[in-house]
């Protein structure tokens, strides 16, 4: 598939659901395979976390040099019954971070 679609950018979306499916040492080989496979044709990897995730998983798992990018995601509603989303920049090769957060609709 990188050899015919050529990618820039490689999403797993999300690195919590992998790990409910997959035994962990697979899970680790198959990011393991993933990440030399994307560093050598220069794509950039992105992973996201549920909410639910014990964030200990990504050092396990070796997701961290896998990716460039790695992004925490979470829902909650206020008490006003407005849903709030929220962002986490777990990692960004390059860049400072700061936490924000996105309010929607009910």
């Amino acid at each position: 598939m990188i050899d015919e679609f050529k990618p820039e950018v490689v999403v797993i979306d999300s690195l919590t659901a992998l790990r409910e499916h997959m035994d962990d040492t697979e899970l680790a080989k198959m990011l393991r395979y993933l990440s030399l496979l994307i560093k050598e044709h220069n794509i950039t990897a992105y992973i996201t976390l549920n909410a639910d995730t014990n964030f200990e998983t990504v050092p396990f798992t070796k997701a961290s040099t896998l990716a460039d990018n790695i992004i925490g995601l979470r829902y909650a509603i206020n008490e006003g019954g407005v849903i709030e989303r929220y962002l986490s920049v777990i990692k960004a090769r390059g860049a400072q971070t700061t936490p924000r957060k996105s309010t929607g609709t009910r």
